[in-house]
This record gives C-alpha cells, sequence and structure tokens, in this order.
C-alpha cells in the first residue's frame, strides 16, 4: 500500500503511510486497533523503515524507469515486478537486523524465518499495488489511462472459479499428491484469454481466497508451501496477461493504421478520379467545337487541295473527341455513380442506334454492316447496354479490313439473350478488342453492373443478358 500511494498521491497525501505508522505509537490508537508492540519505540522504527523502502521503491519506479500509472504494458510490469521483490528483500533484511539489535531473536532463528518473511513481503508487494493503483486514481480523480475496469459478471466468473478449484484441491488433500498447483490454471487462463486487468484480479482473489480455504479447509502447515506457489503464479499472470494487453494493442493499433492508410488511398483515388472528370468535360467542349469547325471547313474546301489535309485533322480530332467519351464514361462507372434504369428493349432498336453512329464509318471504310434477330425482346439498362456493343462494333470496324461484313446479332442462348458483333478480321483477335485504351474497362464495368455474362470469341465478342427472375 505504501508503494502504491506514493505513486499516486499528490506531494503532502505521499506521507499517509508513514503518518498511519507513526499513530501506531499513541496506546490510544493501537487499543483502538487491536495492536499490541513490545514499546511505543517500535512502531515508529517500523512506520520509518517501511516507508523508506516501499516509499523508495516507488520514486525508483517512476523516477528512474518512468514506469506509467497505472501498471499496463510488460515493459512496465517487469520493472515493477523486480524493484518489488528488490524491495521485499531489503525490508526482509532490515527488519530481521533491527530485531536482532533489539534482542528479540539471533542470527539463527533471523536466517530461519527469513525466506517466509521475504515470500509474505514480495506476495503483499506485486499483489496489492496493480490494483490498488486504479482505484487510487480514480479516487483521486486522475485518469486511468488504457485501464478497463472488468465488468461484475467477469469477476464473479473468476471468483466462482477459483472456489471450484480450491474446493477440489481441499477434497483431494488426502491423497499423496499436491493438488495446490492447480490454483495457478485459472490465473493463466484469464491472463491469456481476457488480457492484464482479468489478470490482475484474478491474482488478488486467488491471494485472498487461497490461504482462507487452506487455513479453513486443510492443514494449516500447507500454508507455508502455498507461499512460493501463489508468488510464482502471480508474477506468471502478471506478465502474461500484460503480454496479451499488449498484444492486443500492437494488433489495434495496427488496425488503425491500415484503417488510416486506406482512407488516405482512397481519398487520393477520388482525386484522381474527379480530376480525370474535370479534366474530360473542360476538354470536351473545345474539341467539339473544333469538330465542327473542320467539318464546315470541309464542306466549304470540298474539292479543293486542302480537302485530304481537312479530312485528316477531322478524323483526328474525333479520335480525340471518341477519347475524352470514354474517359468520362469510364470515370462514372468506376466512381459506382451510374444508376441502372431497366426498361423494356429491342434489338432492333439498339441495332438502328448503332447503325446511325456507325454506318458512316463502315461505308468510308468499304465494309458491310448487317444485322440478325432484331425481333428480339429484352429487360435492360439500354444505355449501358450500348456502351458494350458500341466498344466491340467500333474494334470491328477498326481492324476488319475493306470489304469485309460485319454483323450485330441477338439469339437467345440458355442463359440469356446474347447481343454480339461478328467481324471478318483475319487471325486472332480476341486480346486486340479493347486490350489498348479504355474500352476493355468500360466493358468490364458495364458487365458487372448489368450482371451479364461476357464472351470473347474468334471473330466474336459480346454480352448475354440474362432472362428477367
Amino acid at each position: 500500500m505504501t508503494l502504491a500511494i506514493v505513486m499516486v498521491a499528490p506531494r503532502r497525501m505521499k506521507i499517509a503511510p508513514l503518518v498511519a505508522n507513526l499513530l501506531l505509537a499513541f496506546p490510544a490508537v493501537r487499543w483502538v486497533l487491536g495492536v499490541d508492540v513490545a514499546n511505543d519505540y517500535e512502531p515508529v522504527v517500523h512506520g520509518i523503515r517501511l516507508y523508506i523502502v516501499y516509499g523508495g521503491a516507488a520514486m525508483v519506479l517512476t523516477r528512474c524507469f518512468g514506469v506509467d500509472r497505472p501498471f499496463f504494458s510488460l515493459r512496465d510490469n517487469q520493472v515493477f515486478i523486480v524493484v518489488a521483490l528488490v524491495a521485499a528483500a531489503i525490508a526482509t533484511v532490515s527488519g530481521i537486523g533491527l530485531h536482532m539489535l533489539a534482542g528479540n531473536m539471533s542470527l539463527a532463528e533471523g536466517l530461519k524465518i527469513a525466506p517466509s518473511w521475504w515470500l509474505g513481503d514480495a506476495i503483499g508487494a506485486i499483489v496489492v499495488p496493480p490494483l490498488l493503483l486504479p482505484l487510487l486514481m480514480k479516487g483521486l480523480g486522475q485518469s486511468p489511462g488504457a485501464w478497463q475496469w472488468p465488468q461484475a459478471g467477469a469477476v464473479a466468473v473468476q471468483a466462482l472459479t477459483l472456489t471450484l478449484v480450491l474446493s477440489a484441491c481441499t477434497l483431494a488433500s488426502g491423497v499423496q499428491a499436491n493438488f495446490w498447483d492447480l490454483v495457478i490454471i485459472p490465473i493463466l487462463i484469464f491472463a491469456l484469454n481476457r488480457g492484464y486487468s482479468h489478470a490482475v484480479t484474478a491474482v488478488f482473489l486467488t491471494n485472498l481466497l487461497a490461504p482462507l480455504a487452506v487455513l479453513l479447509l486443510a492443514d494449516a502447515e500447507q500454508m507455508m508451501t502455498m507461499a512460493p506457489l501463489l508468488l510464482t503464479a502471480s508474477i506468471a499472470g502478471l506478465l502474461i496477461g500484460a503480454a496479451n494487453s499488449d498484444r492486443t494493442r500492437a494488433l489495434e493499433g495496427l488496425e488503425d493504421i491500415v484503417t488510416q492508410r486506406t482512407r488516405d488511398l482512397a481519398q487520393a483515388y477520388e482525386t484522381q478520379r474527379h480530376l480525370v472528370r474535370t479534366i474530360g468535360h473542360d476538354l470536351r467542349q473545345p474539341i467539339e467545337a473544333l469538330n465542327h469547325m473542320l467539318g464546315g471547313l470541309k464542306q466549304k474546301l470540298s474539292g479543293s487541295t486542302s480537302e485530304a489535309p481537312l479530312e485528316q485533322a477531322r478524323v483526328l480530332s474525333a479520335l480525340a473527341s471518341e477519347l475524352l467519351t470514354k474517359t468520362l464514361t469510364y470515370a462514372r462507372l468506376d466512381a459506382g455513380k451510374h444508376v441502372l434504369q431497366i426498361n423494356d428493349v429491342t434489338a432492333e432498336a439498339m441495332f438502328r442506334r448503332l447503325e446511325a453512329l456507325y454506318g458512316p464509318v463502315a461505308r468510308r471504310k468499304g465494309i458491310t454492316l448487317s444485322w440478325a434477330g432484331g425481333k428480339t425482346h429484352f429487360r435492360s439498362d439500354e444505355d449501358l447496354l450500348f456502351q458494350v456493343l458500341a466498344n466491340h462494333l467500333d474494334n470491328a470496324l477498326r481492324l476488319s479490313p475493306s470489304g469485309a461484313s460485319v454483323t450485330i446479332s441477338a439469339q437467345a442462348v440458355s442463359d440469356g439473350i446474347a447481343l454480339s458483333v461478328s467481324d471478318a478480321f483475319p487471325g486472332d483477335d480476341t486480346a486486340l478488342h479493347g486490350a489498348a485504351g479504355l474500352g476493355l474497362e468500360i466493358v468490364s464495368h458495364a458487365g458487372l453492373l448489368l450482371g451479364g455474362r461476357l464472351f470473347a470469341e474468334q471473330n466474336r465478342r459480346g454480352i448475354v443478358i440474362p432472362y428477367p427472375i
């Protein structure tokens, strides 16, 4: 208690343990408390001795090693346990020395009782402060930091478990075996599973209940053999509980870092997507104006020597406009902002829309554009589906040679309606369509949103729209 009070209490209150011991010098105080001493000076000497030893240990913990209060980490508990054991040894030596100087015992008698004296002091110095520190801090209005109080139900479970173990040890006391070693098991279980605060309460309850069980239900001589076991179990429980709590805090810290990094990456990704959309919208208007201007100039200069360069410039401008359109479409789909508009769609309407856009391109290249299965009906997002077929058709027209035929078709298959584009590109073109640029990404995103099955075969690509459920 002296160690804990000196560590936590404000400056003037740090001398409270010394004052309490010095009050025993008054006979009236001793009579009320039922304390018997050899003379009035004995409690004064012992009070000063205990305050110097354990108050000094508290100063060493806080000033020399910077131990946090209350103890929580594995490092702080290791330092605390070593200092407490050394303080108990100093208290034992000084106490026996004072009794020898007073003529109360001989050296042989002092050496005989030294182990049990040290064990008693060591158990008290290690078991009490870890639980007393947060109690004192709460009473003094100080923050207990990372300390978390075990719930009343958990403490009740600990007490019940210890009672059952101690009862089993008592019932088996007639057997030629030391079943009292089982008291260490509950401490280790709670330390491993619940962390440091539960280990502290389990250690305290064990050191409270085990001696009572031995005195009331077993042979009193068993008490001496219990002391080393209780000290060992207490040290092991505190260290294991502290290590378990350190591991938990480290994992929580790692999760916080991962969450923050993920949030930062998501924010950076969103910034990039916003930048792409902004630049795309800013560039689209001047490029569209350039397209109209080049178209007007081409009509005015038809038949002149400037028509060919203008046509080339118009084609390049159209490609740039198409790239911007794909970029904006990809940005919208990638951002997940497209809301599906499911309606009744006819393949014929889809084909005519594609033909209106890509018919001039096909005629310019001398490619025959046809469609089949136009009477097919299905339900889907027409605009999103148009993006998929437009990408395939654009690739087919771009890669097919002059004089070839490109067909858009719709047909019923086992799992839905297959909408496809067939071309006459010579060779294996399944890896080329949409591999460069944003076309493949747009098709992938659109297919995922539509819930369709994308397919790519030799000279045939498309999507299967599932039948309505």
